[in-house]
C-alpha cells in the first residue's frame, strides 16, 4: 500500500485520493480563547509538487489542523510503515503518523495504539510509542483475568522507556528537509527507525495487545490546550516554519505467512 502524493486527485478538493484516506474532523479546546480543529479546507491542505503540503495557521476564532485515516479503506497486521516527511517546527504544532485497532474481542482486553512518529513542536527531536487502552466492551474479561495479575487499564512505554524511544536529529531539524520515518513490525517485534538508524525496539511476546490489525492516522493538532505554550500571533514560524510536508507513505507486507493488508475492511 502507498501514497507517494505525486498528483493530485479528483476525487476530493484538497487533491487527496479519498480511495485511500477519510478525514477525520474533530476539535478541542485551544489556546487563547481559540479552538483547535482538523480542516479539510483545500486552501490549507493541498497535494501539489509531489508532495502533501500542509500549513498551520489560525483565525480570530480557530487555530487549524488536520487528520487523515484509512479506517474505512485499510488496515494491516505486522510489516513496514514507512513516512517520508518535513517537519513542522514551532510552539502548539504537533504531529503525528500513528495507527489505531478496532474495538477488541477476547482475548484481547485492550486496543492497540502505535505511535511511530510524534512531534511537539520542537523538531529537534521525535519519539514513538505503544499504548494498550482498555475498552468498555472487555472490562469482564479484565477484572476477570488482567486485573488480578496487577496490568493497569492503560499502558505505554512511558514509565520504562520515556528516554530510550526518543530519537534527536543529529545537529539539525526535521524541519530542515525530507526525513524517513520507520516502524518495523512482526509477531515477535516492534521497532522504531529514523532515517535508517534502528534507535527502539520492544519483545513482543508478553504484548498480546499487537497482534491486531491497525489503520493509519496521519495528523496535525495545532493550539491544543493540552500542549504546554502556543506560537503567539506575531511568531514568525506561522509563516516560515509552519509546514507539514509529506512525501510517501508506505507499507511493506512482509514475506512470512503472517502479514496482511485488508481492504475496504
Amino acid at each position: 500500500w502507498n501514497d507517494d502524493f505525486d498528483e493530485a486527485s479528483s476525487s476530493h478538493a484538497t487533491g487527496i485520493d479519498m480511495s485511500k484516506w477519510s478525514f477525520g474532523t474533530d476539535s478541542s479546546k485551544g489556546h487563547n480563547g481559540r479552538i483547535s480543529v482538523r480542516s479539510q479546507d483545500p486552501s490549507q491542505l493541498t497535494v501539489s509538487n509531489g508532495m502533501l503540503n500542509f500549513y498551520a495557521s489560525y483565525d480570530n476564532n480557530n487555530y487549524y489542523g488536520f487528520k487523515l485515516i484509512t479506517k474505512e479503506n485499510m488496515t494491516f497486521r505486522y510489516g513496514i510503515l514507512e513516512m517520508s516527511a518535513i517537519l513542522p517546527h514551532g510552539d502548539g504544532f504537533w504531529i503525528s503518523l500513528w495507527a489505531n485497532s478496532y474495538e477488541p474481542t477476547a482475548p484481547a482486553a485492550f486496543m492497540t495504539e502505535v505511535n511511530v512518529v510524534e512531534m511537539f513542536g520542537n523538531s529537534a527531536w521525535e519519539a514513538s510509542n505503544l499504548h494498550g487502552w482498555l475498552k468498555g466492551n472487555q472490562k469482564e474479561y479484565y477484572n476477570s483475568y488482567w486485573q488480578p495479575q496487577g496490568y493497569e487499564e492503560h499502558w505505554s512505554l512511558d514509565g520504562d522507556f520515556s528516554g530510550d524511544k526518543r530519537y534527536e536529529c543529529d545537529g539539525s531539524k526535521f524541519n530542515d528537509g525530507l526525513h524517513t520515518f520507520t516502524y518495523i513490525w512482526d509477531q515477535d517485534t516492534c521497532a522504531f527507525a529514523c532515517d535508517g538508524n534502528l534507535y527502539f525496539s520492544i519483545d513482543l511476546n508478553e504484548k498480546e495487545t499487537f497482534t491486531q490489525s491497525i489503520y493509519l492516522i496521519l495528523s496535525m493538532a495545532t493550539g491544543f490546550e493540552s500542549q504546554s505554550a502556543c506560537a503567539a500571533d506575531d511568531d514568525p514560524a506561522w509563516g516560515t516554519t509552519s509546514n507539514f510536508q509529506i512525501d510517501y507513505v508506505h507499507i511493506y507486507q512482509l514475506d512470512d505467512g503472517y502479514s496482511e493488508m485488508t481492504f475496504n475492511p
